[in-house]
């Protein structure tokens, strides 16, 4: 499900909060457990390769390697890191790309996209879940 330019409105506000942001901004364990409660709402996951191409939202993945039809910066595609909040008890595996495309918005910004695959890895929500998170950042 792509959730792009606008959340829908029969989502949780919390939700629809969190995807408000997720356009232009990388989100934090706070935030990525909200989306990991709610994983079930965004319906089952997709391969990758159908999200369309220089499109920014968030998609339920089911391949954490995250191989799709966008162009990234050779190299990119392996930075891994783990991220979590202690005082939430969330922590998650994210996997990150960075875009090789520059794109001119409308109001005249210079951006390219950025690619988060998140998935979580502890037993604190029922099933392993990945999303696919596609943001842009300006140059």
């Amino acid at each position: 499900m792509a959730n792009f330019p606008a959340p829908s409105i029969s989502l949780p506000l919390e939700v629809q909060a969190v995807i408000a942001l997720s356009v232009h901004n990388n989100l934090t364990a706070g935030e990525w457990g909200i989306l990991f409660q709610h994983a079930d709402l965004f319906g089952p996951p997709i391969n990758p390769i159908r999200i369309p191409p220089h499109t920014a939202g968030l998609w339920r993945v089911d391949n954490p390697r995250n191989f799709d039809r966008n162009e990234w910066i050779h190299g990119s595609v392996s930075i891994q890191a783990n991220m979590g909040d202690d005082d939430l008890g969330l922590f998650f595996h994210r996997r990150r790309a960075e875009g090789a495309n520059q794109y001119e918005l409308e109001d005249g910004n210079v951006v390219t996209l950025r690619r988060h695959t998140v998935r979580n890895h502890q037993q604190i929500f029922e099933s392993t879940v990945t999303f696919a998170h596609y943001y842009w950042v300006p140059l």
